[in-house]
């Protein structure tokens, strides 16, 4: 029980401070919104999935927030007192952008 709430505390944290570097350091041409956060079982890493609008910037999205980690890595270690922090790495969330089409297609009908 102790071990899941530190979990998700983990996993609150690097959602809400990964966005929150994010806010602070965009240009305004792209919005990124980080979707969700998975933490390795051994905690020793955590894979921040995001999408970006509009999605034909994606790739440049993804590219930019790679060339960031170890800054957005720094953000969060200043911030939150979580001991080790795990190792970050971004991804498209594809899932996400999935549903958001199956829900347009349910509400054309």
């Amino acid at each position: 029980m102790k071990e899941t709430h530190k979990r998700e505390r983990i996993i609150s944290l690097i959602t809400r401070l990964s966005a929150e570097y994010i806010a602070r350091d965009s240009s305004g041409s792209l919005l990124l919104t980080i979707t969700h956060v998975v933490l390795s079982e051994d905690r020793k890493y955590a894979t921040i999935f995001f999408t970006a609008f509009p999605e034909t910037r994606e790739g440049e999205a993804l590219a930019m927030l790679s060339r960031e980690t170890s800054a957005v890595r720094h953000y969060i270690d200043e911030r939150a007192r979580i001991g080790q922090l795990p190792f970050l790495r971004f991804e498209i969330d594809y899932g996400e952008k999935n549903r958001q089409r199956i829900e347009d297609l349910s509400q054309k009908k």
